[in-house]
């Protein structure tokens, strides 16, 4: 009880002062026990029964799936039709510009 005399006798902003630090330091404890207690946790975990529980084979043949699907609906592209495309729009921009600068000349 002599304690809190004492703590009533400072001033206002001491015991502010000790209350935040109490604060503080009572939640770096509670944080600390905390984490401790997740760790031995996941330690004791049962990993292989938690993945099995998971399913995470059957997330994969999904996966695996969308992917086949994406792949067969996805057009197919030829490299070779794609360049001669390319070198066709390339020359008809060109003699379109060579048609606009020569009537720009005259």
């Amino acid at each position: 009880m002599k304690f809190l005399e004492q703590l009533q006798q400072r001033p206002e902003w001491q015991r502010k002062m000790i209350l935040w630090l109490v604060v503080i330091i009572l939640g770096i404890l509670l944080v600390f026990l905390y984490i401790r207690s997740i760790q031995k946790s996941a330690q004791s975990a049962n990993w292989d029964d938690f993945f099995k529980r998971l399913n995470v084979s059957s997330l994969q043949e999904g996966w695996n799936k969308t992917n086949d699907e994406i792949k067969q609906s996805a057009p197919q592209v030829n490299q070779s039709e794609i360049d001669k495309q390319v070198q066709e729009e390339m020359e008809r921009q060109k003699t379109e510009f060579e048609k606009q600068a020569s009537t720009s000349n005259n």
